[in-house]
């Protein structure tokens, strides 16, 4: 878990570009938005943005279906291990449209059903961690797939990283509104 979560770490905050508005949807209380203090931590669950009370002054209790904020108010997002807890909605994909500044960059991650990894490692993470998520991936991606959805809501694949074989995390740039 420790790798796990150092290596997710890496590959989201190398993908961001330092200086620039940030807001992290879904971001829970993990280590990637406790690092970026001016950030907007946008998270659905009360208990998770008070946590991050003493690290993140910037906290907005939303829904990633309906994203509250202005058009454009953004010149990254982060939407790191969400996608798959929630169901397919294209709305998700427009509302980060619309929020990010045309020439933004979206971070986003989720695990990869189309390669063998992903339900190798979930397989053996259900019985060694069996109150962690593994049971609660309800959408699955591929990469093939995720690409896709992305294209077709204005976005273009930049860049990507595998952790583990598995979890997939994406860099891409909004080059188009929907």
């Amino acid at each position: 878990q420790l790798y796990w979560q150092r290596k997710r770490h890496f590959y989201v905050n190398g993908f961001l570009r330092s200086g620039k508005r940030v807001l992290d949807i879904g971001c829970g209380s993990s280590k990637i938005i406790q690092m970026l203090p001016d950030a907007v931590a946008m998270d659905f669950a009360q208990r998770k943005l008070r946590y991050l009370r003493k690290t993140n002054p910037h906290r907005v209790r939303a829904s990633t279906f309906q994203l509250p904020f202005r058009d454009q108010s953004f010149d990254q997002a982060i939407h790191s291990q969400v996608i798959e807890h929630i169901p397919l909605d294209r709305s998700i994909y427009t509302e980060l449209n619309r929020v990010l500044m045309p020439g933004g960059t979206l971070v986003i991650g989720t695990p990869d059903y189309g390669r063998i990894w992903w339900p190798i490692i979930e397989y053996f993470y259900g019985p060694i961690l069996p109150n962690a998520y593994a049971d609660e991936h309800i959408t699955h991606y591929t990469r093939h797939s995720l690409f896709e959805i992305l294209a077709e809501n204005g976005f273009r694949v930049l860049a990507y990283r595998y952790i583990c074989g598995g979890e997939l995390i994406v860099q891409a740039e909004k080059v188009a509104s929907v």
